[in-house]
């Protein structure tokens, strides 16, 4: 009998690759979301904020799926804007029962005035990568996501 099981090195690997992305995620996303704190914002949040901008009114469902939150998350979260004024609900559809979210003034003038802040944040932590590295990254991971994607179904 093997004393080593065929499969441990891969899996050693894959597990080991797997914590690294899970820390390098967790590590850039708390650096590139200090502008928010600034503001006393999630980094959900902003995603909220910024897709409204980016995209006009959306339904809770089209937020959830684009800043890749759960339906159930997002409703708290949209919540805590609606409280501060950043974002209003609307009733929309025949039925009644889709919410519509839009950005009020108030929240369009704060996504303006993050965005430039924010995205200096981002180019500043992926700038250790040299551009190459960054393009690497950005296939990676996109393989990563279209598999995942792929698997769901």
């Amino acid at each position: 009998m093997p004393k080593r099981y065929r499969g441990m090195e891969a899996d050693a690997r894959a597990f080991s690759s797997y914590v690294k992305l899970l820390r390098a995620g967790e590590n850039v996303l708390r650096e590139a979301a200090r502008p928010l704190a600034l503001y006393d914002l999630t980094p959900s949040q902003f995603g909220v904020l910024e897709a409204l901008y980016q995209g006009g009114p959306q339904s809770l469902a089209a937020l959830a799926r684009q800043i890749l939150k759960s339906s159930g998350n997002l409703t708290l979260v949209v919540a805590k804007l609606q409280k501060s004024g950043l974002v209003r609900r609307s009733a929309g559809g025949r039925n009644r029962r889709s919410t519509t979210i839009a950005l009020t003034a108030k929240g369009r003038n704060l996504v303006t005035t993050i965005l430039p802040g924010y995205g200096a944040a981002i180019v500043s932590v992926m700038s250790r990568l040299s551009p190459a590295e960054q393009e690497k990254l950005g296939a990676l991971c996109g393989k990563l996501g279209h598999a995942a994607e792929a698997h769901k179904s």
